[in-house]
């Protein structure tokens, strides 16, 4: 875990509401610190998605974000998360770090995990072309 990770949260109404309204209050070496979760939130800008099922949602993305247990933003982040897990409140959260094992997702409502691979695009001609397969050329 750490590093600098990039992903994307998506909140429900219920969890945009909740966020809105709260701060973290958090002791960082022996420095009280608040956090508002909103202020993230702002920095990153977002969009709003309603999925199949009507449910309306906000989607940020973020990239660049330190990701360390003990940091401010971290903690309280994952505090809201705790907290939304507890009270069966929809909210999403998907986070890669910079080694491929690094990957964190929370609730699994909105996003999902994929991993692919693609060959050489159309417009690159292929290897493949120049190549015979079991055939020695003379």
């Amino acid at each position: 875990m750490g590093y600098r990770s990039y992903g994307a949260i998506w909140l429900s109404e219920a969890a945009m509401s909740r966020l809105e309204s709260q701060t973290y209050e958090h002791n960082y070496l022996g420095i009280k610190t608040e956090v508002k979760l909103s202020n993230d939130l702002d920095n990153w800008g977002g969009r709003t998605e309603t999925d199949c099922f009507g449910v309306k949602g906000w989607v940020y993305e973020f990239s660049y974000w330190k990701w360390y247990e003990g940091y401010p933003d971290v903690d309280a982040w994952t505090a809201f998360f705790n907290e939304c897990e507890d009270e069966g409140i929809a909210f999403d959260f998907i986070r890669f770090g910079e080694n491929e094992d690094d990957t964190e997702t929370w609730s699994g409502l909105y996003f999902t995990v994929t991993r692919s691979w693609d060959a050489y695009p159309d417009e690159c001609p292929s290897m493949m072309e120049h190549w015979t397969f079991g055939v020695e050329e003379e």
